[in-house]
């Protein structure tokens, strides 16, 4: 993991936007696809804020009845994100609180937070998708505003912390870093 880690840091130095995935892959030389993923000891939860985010724009070069419905959604979507982390922050320590979850770990990610809730063993992909898409459904149900879908993506992308966001919308590339003063404990399953 180090190696990994220092391989990271030195990537992201370097300009480039670096990822992992929560996923051990039965055949590491394969694609990162769900029919590949052999365990995770991970929950996680992505929360975008508009510190990153720019404001969707009318795109001309599409028909227009087309641009006008692409152009609600995105709308719709954008008015869903939190303004500031500090407010992401805030609405994700009272929705823990009011589910009886655990403390997370929480990272943020250079504009928005990852949170995560580390396991105390590695799961099968079909013991692992029941639990995250019961976390999903009470974080729904509680009013946070999260990428739902990621929650239960085994193979999605995340930020290692350590790392920069080099995202274009952003003035300048940010830390990817741990916010937890403490380790929260890994959750039993």
């Amino acid at each position: 993991i180090e190696a990994a880690l220092a391989w990271s840091r030195e990537q992201a130095e370097r300009g480039a936007n670096v990822y992992f995935t929560p996923a051990a892959f039965r055949d590491r030389g394969s694609r990162r696809r769900k029919h590949n993923v052999r365990s995770l000891r991970d929950l996680f939860v992505d929360i975008d804020t508009l510190e990153t985010k720019k404001e969707p724009v009318l795109d001309q070069r599409l028909d227009p009845a087309q641009a006008a419905v692409r152009y609600e959604a995105a709308m719709a979507e954008y008015r869903t994100i939190y303004p500031t982390r500090s407010a992401a922050l805030e609405t994700l320590g009272e929705v823990v609180a009011a589910l009886d979850l655990p403390d997370p770990w929480i990272v943020s990610s250079g504009g928005g937070l990852h949170v995560h809730w580390a396991l105390n063993e590695d799961l099968e992909l079909h013991d692992w998708l029941p639990l995250a898409n019961r976390l999903r459904d009470r974080l729904v149900e509680a009013g946070l505003r999260f990428d739902a879908a990621l929650t239960v993506n085994p193979t999605c992308l995340l930020r290692p912390p350590g790392t920069k966001n080099h995202k274009p919308s952003l003035p300048k590339p940010r830390m990817v870093q741990v916010m937890n003063t403490e380790a929260p404990e890994p959750v039993p399953v």
